[in-house]
């Protein structure tokens, strides 16, 4: 990798290629997942939930709502 970046008429000295080679892994790992976010479904039929119901069912506010008797289980 290089030590140092020149664009369009910029210049930056890298003390460490660390920065510039996680930034290329990040863009890359983006890229991939924009690709196949599509690809994947559901393939069993499932119940539709509401965004606050689904909040709800969250590991560290179920046991709170619970705790506190403002949960309402749904079964």
């Amino acid at each position: 990798m290089p030590s140092e970046l020149g664009l369009l008429g910029w210049h930056l000295s890298l003390v460490s290629n660390l920065p510039f080679v996680f930034f290329i892994s990040g863009v890359c790992r983006l890229i991939v997942s924009l690709s196949l976010l599509s690809t994947f479904r559901e393939t069993r039929s499932v119940e539709p939930i509401s965004r606050r119901d689904l909040v709800a069912e969250l590991p560290l506010i179920k046991p709170l709502a619970d705790t506190f008797g403002g949960g309402a289980r749904r079964e």
